[in-house]
């Protein structure tokens, strides 16, 4: 009979500290508790923990915890055989909660003089391992240190990133171990980490070392294209020299800079064609996605209570302004503070190494300081990336930012292509609203939620930076002066790669590329807010519209269309009529039209209108008007009636 692995979790053990037992079903109740206390290495009798049966999905503990009566479950009797209450256990859930007895939790061992910590490196086999001696009493930030000089690391001891891990000394590699949530903060004690005995057969910290270092591999790979991106971003920064951000802010001296060197957001208003930073990565679509659709838990709405609390106070210092709000950040596991940037400091950030993924600025109401937030933490992150720009030219540097000012809050997502771009992700959302106002306590909260979803998106992106590259099998770094998007899935869900080779000129968000594989050959690339598949389908099917290759729905509510590239032979109505009007006489003339009428008669008769027929939406053939056509273009098109 095979093993049940039983998900375990201690009644008042942060959610993440769920153990697996692994015990055969015939086994009885009290040797599960046995199990329990040699895993834990509690000092008292296993008989007296008790044992509650649960099934709760492991992704969802933070909320079903939270609201947890114990009186609802069954209590396991220690007599009876596993096998009465298990037939099988789902890996997905948690299993068994375990209560100790009242007397063990007033106790207050000694604490030992010296924590051996067996520490391991990512990327390196087990045998790697090292132990690190130090006093429970002290932080991580001293560990940090210690694993430096451990190590020979010629970066700063800060810019590591440490996790807690309970991983087992008998494994050759953990290369497969993905750590979850954030890194440990550097103010923690080790006491604080670990309270009980440590497992000396296993890896307690887990290690990942500075992304500058290893992002080195990716930028000696850089392809052409790379380099003519870093040369953009280096003629970017000579032309924008370095400032505090406090007095880049100002109005005046914001304008004189754009005029120098423009960050694209249209404030003042540029004439760009800007990507819209939410194809650049798919952080700030699904942000937006996140704020318009997540429904608010429990743990949502005790953040939004705690972060309304302070923004609806007034100030009379502004650090004091910072520290409350950072306290309340802090308390939902996003732990800010703020850091130095050359002379200059944040109010609060994030960091992934040297890389910021998120910078706060705060500030106190309206009209009591001159700076605007908004633009400040735009500065605060052009003048972050100074160096990574050039370096890290394959990577947008992603990067979210909050501006706080007084009780309204407001979120902006910012990003490299060839110079620095920036762009709101949702609307400024007041906190000092009513009590009774439901609608903007949930958008609030919605926001707050997004904002921590995305945080985790952005570590996993900069920390994934460093396995990239032929030796690891990855493919290199896009270009970032492209979407992001490079595949699309088929009918059978296989994936559909391609390649970006141009954008047309103007203001659109059209490219062309080739199909890569057995399937090769010259597409478009489209990208939009809306578009009918259904009416192109249709049109395509009969021989008047280019074959669509793709259609896919992408966070931040565009989609992408992959369709044929018919340059080669087409060209479109108004563009042929401008260079060949000796060729328009009545008869290619009439021809066309004709055509055109028996398309769109079949073409109504299914019950769907263009919405949009102009002649640029229209393409020809370029040998000449033989009533062939195609139509393109079917962003307003749909069924007659609804659109």
């Amino acid at each position: 009979m095979s093993l049940l692995s039983l998900n375990c979790w201690l009644f008042g053990d942060d959610v993440e500290e769920v153990f697996t037992i692994k015990i055969s079903p015939t086994e009885n109740v009290s040797i599960l508790k046995s199990m329990i206390k040699e895993e834990n290495a509690f000092s008292f009798p296993a008989k007296e923990l008790s044992l509650w049966k649960v099934s709760l999905p492991l992704d969802d503990l933070n909320s079903t915890l939270s609201n947890l009566q114990l009186d609802d479950y069954l209590k396991l009797s220690s007599r009876k055989k596993l096998s009465t209450f298990f037939e099988d256990a789902d890996a997905e859930c948690l299993h068994i909660i375990v209560k100790c007895p009242k007397s063990a939790d007033n106790q207050s061992p000694a604490l030992p003089q010296l924590l051996f910590v067996n520490c391991l490196v990512a990327g390196d086999p087990t045998e790697q391992m090292f132990t690190i001696k130090i006093a429970p009493t002290d932080n991580i930030s001293i560990l940090k240190k210690l694993i430096k000089e451990e190590n020979a690391f010629s970066f700063p001891a800060k810019t590591l990133s440490l996790w807690k891990a309970s991983l087992s000394l008998g494994v050759p590699d953990h290369n497969n171990f993905e750590p979850t949530g954030h890194a440990l903060p550097p103010q923690w004690t080790l006491a604080s980490i670990f309270p009980g005995p440590l497992n000396l057969d296993h890896i307690h910290i887990f290690v990942r070392p500075s992304l500058i270092v290893a992002i080195s591999t990716v930028i000696i790979q850089a392809s052409d294209e790379c380099d003519d991106v870093a040369k953009h971003r280096k003629k970017f920064l000579g032309q924008r020299k370095k400032q505090a951000p406090s007095e880049g802010t100002k109005p005046m001296t914001f304008e004189a800079d754009q005029k120098k060197a423009a960050i694209c957001f249209d404030w003042p208003s540029q004439v760009r064609d800007a990507i819209p930073i939410e194809l650049l990565h798919p952080v700030f679509g699904q942000f937006m996605d996140d704020c318009k659709h997540h429904t608010p838990t429990t743990e949502d709405n005790i953040l939004v209570e705690a972060f309304v609390k302070v923004m609806q106070k007034f100030f009379e210092k502004e650090k004091d302004r910072q520290k409350e709000i950072l306290m309340a950040f802090n308390e939902a596991s996003v732990f800010m503070k703020g850091s130095k940037i050359d002379d200059y400091s944040t109010d609060g950030d994030l960091s992934v190494g040297l890389l910021r993924y998120l910078i706060a600025e705060i500030k106190n109401e309206i009209g009591s300081t001159g700076v605007e937030p908004y633009l400040q933490g735009i500065l605060y992150y052009l003048e972050s990336t100074r160096d990574q720009a050039v370096r890290c030219c394959t990577s947008i540097l992603p990067c979210i930012v909050i501006a706080l000012f007084g009780p309204f809050v407001g979120f902006a997502g910012v990003a490299w292509t060839d110079h620095p771009n920036a762009q709101m992700l949702s609307t400024v959302i007041p906190c000092h609203f009513s009590i009774y106002d439901s609608e903007m306590r949930d958008r609030l909260a919605r926001h707050l939620r997004a904002l921590r979803l995305s945080l985790v998106s952005l570590v996993k992106y900069y920390e994934g930076l460093r396995s990239v590259g032929p030796a690891s099998g990855s493919p290199l770094p896009r270009n970032p002066m492209l979407p992001y998007p490079s595949s699309f899935s088929l009918t059978d869900s296989s994936e559909q790669q391609f390649t970006y080779e141009s954008r047309k000129t103007g203001n659109n968000l059209l490219f062309f590329g080739r199909l890569l594989g057995a399937g090769a050959g010259a597409v478009c690339i489209k990208f939009t807010r809306r578009y009918c598949k259904e009416a192109h389908e249709f049109c395509a099917s009969r021989g008047f519209a280019p074959k669509l290759h793709g259609f896919e729905r992408l966070p931040g509510g565009w989609y992408m269309i992959v369709m044929d590239d018919t340059r080669e032979e087409y060209e479109d109505l108004f563009e042929f009529i401008s260079g060949h009007s000796d060729q328009l006489d009545n008869d290619s003339h009439n021809s066309l039209l004709d055509s055109l009428k028996a398309s769109l008669s079949q073409f109504h008769q299914a019950n769907y209108v263009h919405g949009d027929m102009r002649n640029s939406n229209i393409m020809v053939k370029k040998s000449g008007l033989n009533g062939s056509f195609l139509l393109v273009d079917f962003d307003w098109s749909g069924t007659i009636g609804e659109v």
